[in-house]
Protein backbone atom coordinates (compact mmCIF):
# COMPACT_ATOMS: atom_id res chain seq x y z
CA UNK A 1 0.00 0.00 0.00
CA UNK A 2 1.26 3.53 -0.96
CA UNK A 3 0.86 6.33 2.22
CA UNK A 4 -0.53 9.32 1.00
CA UNK A 5 -0.70 12.30 3.58
CA UNK A 6 -3.76 14.75 3.23
CA UNK A 7 -3.87 18.20 4.85
CA UNK A 8 -7.89 19.04 6.49
CA UNK A 9 -8.79 21.89 7.99
CA UNK A 10 -9.33 21.29 11.62
CA UNK A 11 -12.94 21.13 11.61
CA UNK A 12 -12.98 18.62 8.72
CA UNK A 13 -10.52 16.36 10.81
CA UNK A 14 -12.75 17.03 13.77
CA UNK A 15 -16.02 15.79 11.57
CA UNK A 16 -13.41 12.88 10.57
CA UNK A 17 -12.87 11.98 13.56
CA UNK A 18 -16.45 11.88 14.97
CA UNK A 19 -17.82 9.88 11.90
CA UNK A 20 -14.98 7.33 12.60
CA UNK A 21 -15.72 7.40 16.51
CA UNK A 22 -19.72 6.67 15.02
CA UNK A 23 -18.88 3.91 13.44
CA UNK A 24 -16.22 2.48 15.49
CA UNK A 25 -13.82 2.41 13.25
CA UNK A 26 -10.41 4.99 12.71
CA UNK A 27 -10.48 8.09 11.29
CA UNK A 28 -7.73 6.77 8.72
CA UNK A 29 -9.14 3.60 7.71
CA UNK A 30 -12.67 5.72 7.66
CA UNK A 31 -10.29 8.11 5.00
CA UNK A 32 -9.03 5.70 2.74
CA UNK A 33 -13.15 3.67 2.88
CA UNK A 34 -14.65 6.90 2.10
CA UNK A 35 -11.70 7.57 -1.15
CA UNK A 36 -11.74 4.25 -2.16
CA UNK A 37 -15.76 4.45 -2.28
CA UNK A 38 -15.24 7.81 -4.44
CA UNK A 39 -13.26 6.23 -6.71
CA UNK A 40 -14.46 2.96 -7.32
CA UNK A 41 -18.18 4.45 -7.36
CA UNK A 42 -17.00 6.72 -10.69
CA UNK A 43 -18.57 4.72 -13.66
CA UNK A 44 -15.85 3.25 -16.08
CA UNK A 45 -15.70 5.61 -19.10
CA UNK A 46 -17.40 8.35 -17.74
CA UNK A 47 -15.79 10.34 -19.94
CA UNK A 48 -17.00 8.89 -23.02
CA UNK A 49 -20.36 8.91 -21.87
CA UNK A 50 -20.09 12.55 -21.64
CA UNK A 51 -18.94 12.64 -25.37
CA UNK A 52 -21.91 10.31 -26.41
CA UNK A 53 -24.70 12.45 -24.84
CA UNK A 54 -22.90 15.23 -26.29
CA UNK A 55 -22.49 13.68 -29.68
CA UNK A 56 -26.21 12.88 -29.61
CA UNK A 57 -26.97 16.30 -28.76
CA UNK A 58 -25.58 17.31 -31.72
CA UNK A 59 -27.41 14.83 -33.74
CA UNK A 60 -30.81 15.87 -32.32
CA UNK A 61 -29.77 19.89 -33.31
CA UNK A 62 -28.80 18.62 -37.11
CA UNK A 63 -32.04 16.88 -37.08
CA UNK A 64 -34.21 19.83 -35.87
CA UNK A 65 -32.24 21.51 -38.67
CA UNK A 66 -32.99 20.01 -41.22
CA UNK A 67 -36.78 19.07 -40.53
CA UNK A 68 -36.75 22.80 -40.39
CA UNK A 69 -35.40 23.40 -44.07
CA UNK A 70 -38.33 20.08 -45.31
CA UNK A 71 -40.41 22.65 -43.87
CA UNK A 72 -41.45 20.23 -40.75
CA UNK A 73 -43.64 22.70 -38.30
CA UNK A 74 -41.66 22.55 -35.04
CA UNK A 75 -43.80 21.17 -32.06
CA UNK A 76 -44.51 23.21 -28.76
CA UNK A 77 -43.43 20.84 -26.49
CA UNK A 78 -44.95 22.69 -23.42
CA UNK A 79 -48.45 23.33 -25.71
CA UNK A 80 -48.01 19.74 -25.86
CA UNK A 81 -48.14 18.53 -22.27
CA UNK A 82 -50.59 21.08 -21.56
CA UNK A 83 -52.94 19.56 -23.98
CA UNK A 84 -52.41 16.01 -22.65
CA UNK A 85 -53.04 17.45 -19.26
CA UNK A 86 -56.14 18.90 -20.38
CA UNK A 87 -57.22 15.93 -22.03
CA UNK A 88 -56.64 13.56 -18.76
CA UNK A 89 -58.55 16.37 -16.88
CA UNK A 90 -62.02 16.15 -19.27
CA UNK A 91 -61.45 12.26 -19.18
CA UNK A 92 -61.57 12.30 -15.07
CA UNK A 93 -64.63 14.82 -15.39
CA UNK A 94 -66.72 11.98 -17.24
CA UNK A 95 -68.36 9.71 -15.12
CA UNK A 96 -68.70 6.63 -17.26
CA UNK A 97 -65.13 5.38 -18.06
CA UNK A 98 -66.55 3.37 -21.39
CA UNK A 99 -67.63 6.61 -22.72
CA UNK A 100 -63.85 8.09 -22.16
CA UNK A 101 -62.44 4.82 -24.17
CA UNK A 102 -65.14 5.81 -26.98
CA UNK A 103 -67.24 2.56 -26.46
CA UNK A 104 -70.33 4.35 -25.60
Amino acid sequence: MTALTVELAPEDFACLEREAQRRGTTATALAQELITGQLSSAPPGADETKSDILAALDKLDELRADLRRRGVPSIDAVELVKQGRDELDRRADVPNKDVARGSV
